[in-house]
């Protein structure tokens, strides 16, 4: 799997990291981590057809300006595997650029994951996933309930992360955003 992303900048990529050391801590879980980069996703798929990613996202990139979404507190996949997030506001702004966002990657991506489709789509920056037990994530909500989760966050990026393509073996894909 491979994911259109955008990665948190400094403070709150150290909070994230710092969030999933302390859940490791104080919970036990290995591989909180849904990656080593602390960040949220806009598109995920199988594969993707490199050059054309690669060119749609310089261009997404370079006529879009950096704006700011909010965090609103602690949020909570259910499913076989749990996953624990950070909750993203979904605010006019950050919707019309998914949507777009979405529009311009139609056929790029193979078998897309309809959970990030705009009607489906939870934006959310992953705490803790995969193998997590009851008893973990009621360690883990138990650790973080009483944290203020009331960020504002700059979305100035979009990168490609992930197990094949573009970014695997070859470092991270990223694409600032350019209109100032």
């Amino acid at each position: 799997m491979e994911g259109v992303v955008s990665i948190l900048g400094n403070p709150h990529y150290s909070l994230v990291e710092a969030l999933w050391q302390e859940v490791d801590e104080a919970c036990g879980l290995q591989g909180v981590k849904a990656t080593d980069i602390p960040h949220f996703s806009w598109h995920i798929a199988e594969s993707y057809a490199e050059q054309r990613l690669a060119s749609l996202l310089e261009e997404i990139c370079a006529e879009t300006q950096p704006f700011t979404v909010r965090t609103a507190g602690l949020g909570m996949f259910t499913a076989e595997k749990c996953v624990l997030y950070i909750t993203l506001v979904k605010d006019p702004q950050l919707l019309r650029f998914h949507h777009r966002l979405w529009e311009r990657l139609e056929g790029v991506g193979e078998r897309a994951s309809p959970y990030y489709a705009p009607d489906l789509w939870v934006p959310h920056i992953t705490l803790a996933h995969e193998n997590i037990s009851e008893t973990d994530l009621s360690c883990a909500v138990h650790q973080l309930a009483c944290k203020p989760f009331l960020w504002h966050v700059q979305v100035d990026n979009l990168a490609v992360i992930g197990e094949t393509g573009l970014s695997s073996g070859k470092g991270l894909l990223r694409f600032p955003f350019r209109l100032k």
